[in-house]
């Protein structure tokens, strides 16, 4: 029988500590993926377990949480703000 891997946990904001909604979280290196809830939770079943996870939302920074060879474990990931400053943009008419 293979071994199957579950890998759940939270996604949050670093700062204020609450769920990010929709996040991705992909395994580094393959095309196993899946998307957190509303509340920034997610479940991932895998067949084959590799590095790390990398976990992905806009406006945030890019999260790498590394992987164990345990066959049920526990991610949270707190993702950093992407410090992104806008420029002011003017629109004029002809």
């Amino acid at each position: 029988a293979q071994q199957t891997y579950t890998v759940s946990g939270r996604v949050t904001d670093a700062v204020t500590g609450e769920g990010i909604p929709f996040a991705n979280i992909a395994v580094k290196g393959s095309t196993n993926g899946t998307s957190a809830d509303v509340d920034g939770r997610y479940t991932l079943r895998l067949r084959q377990l590799a590095d790390s996870l990398l976990v992905q939302s806009l406006g945030y920074q890019t999260g790498r949480y590394a992987l164990s060879t345990q066959p049920n474990q526990l991610i949270d990931a707190p993702l950093r703000s992407a410090a992104t400053r806008l420029e002011e943009v003017k629109v004029y008419a002809k």
